[in-house]
């Protein structure tokens, strides 16, 4: 699922299902999440998800033949959640998420750096890797710092679909309403900057407080994951799994 936020210019950026990148301004940042993994400020790529899906922005169904649709293992605990299984961790990441995502994605690399790369290579793998593969070897840290600051919805994806890649965690049902009622915000929210609606500034206003709300609760339930599970060797056969409760849909 792809959640975005819009700024003053517009287009929509969602990790695996993307909204229509308009070529004009606006800047966009993104997050991530299964199914429709991205949190997003404004710039984005056009994509893949069912239209009906992306208007029903309350619709909690998982998106058809995507690739997290076949993991298994559930989150310790879903974006709602989040902020009451980690609640100063949700506060922390919604004032400060740049540096939230940074240190998110230490934890969930093991604080081994050499496994860095911008993204992960989940967002624009061939730009990312033409652009920042220099500094990737020989400054992580710096690299890190300057993806975390620069597109923090695109750092903060990275790191869960990293960790829904590594570990084979799905989406709650909950988790895919919050990113696709952010996403939709964020579209209506360039539609009042393009025709210059009256009110556009209440909607961004709005749209830009579900976006930190959600990005916190987005960075909230990782942390949530990592310190109750380290590293990927740290699950046992109490592990939930979606096979023994549903898949919640």
């Amino acid at each position: 699922m792809t959640m975005m936020r819009m700024r003053d210019h517009y287009g929509g950026d969602a990790e695996f299902h993307q909204i229509p990148r308009h070529p004009k301004h606006t800047h966009a940042h993104t997050l991530t999440h299964s199914h429709t993994h991205t949190l997003t400020r404004s710039h984005t790529h056009s994509h893949t998800r069912p239209p009906d899906k992306m208007c029903l922005c309350l619709d909690g169904s998982p998106v058809d033949d995507h690739k997290y649709s076949q993991h298994g293992r559930q989150w310790e605990t879903d974006m709602c959640g989040a902020c009451c299984s980690s609640p100063c961790g949700c506060l922390i990441a919604m004032i400060a998420p740049c540096c939230c995502a940074c240190h998110l994605r230490k934890m969930a690399l093991n604080n081994d750096l050499t496994k860095y790369q911008c993204c992960q290579r989940f967002i624009c793998p061939s730009c990312a890797s033409s652009l920042c593969g220099c500094c990737e070897n020989s400054c992580p840290c710096l690299t890190l710092c300057a993806e975390g600051l620069l597109c923090p919805c695109w750092a903060i994806s990275s790191t869960r679909m990293y960790l829904q890649e590594e570990r084979q965690l799905m989406n709650d049902a909950c988790d895919n309403r919050l990113i696709r009622l952010n996403n939709c915000l964020q579209c209506l929210a360039c539609v009042c900057h393009c025709f210059n609606c009256e009110g556009e500034h209440c909607v961004r206003c709005i749209a830009d407080i579900l976006f930190l709300v959600v990005s916190g609760c987005m960075q909230a339930q990782v942390r949530h994951e990592l310190i109750r599970h380290p590293t990927v060797n740290d699950y046992g056969e109490s592990a939930p799994l979606i096979g023994a409760k549903g898949n919640g849909y």
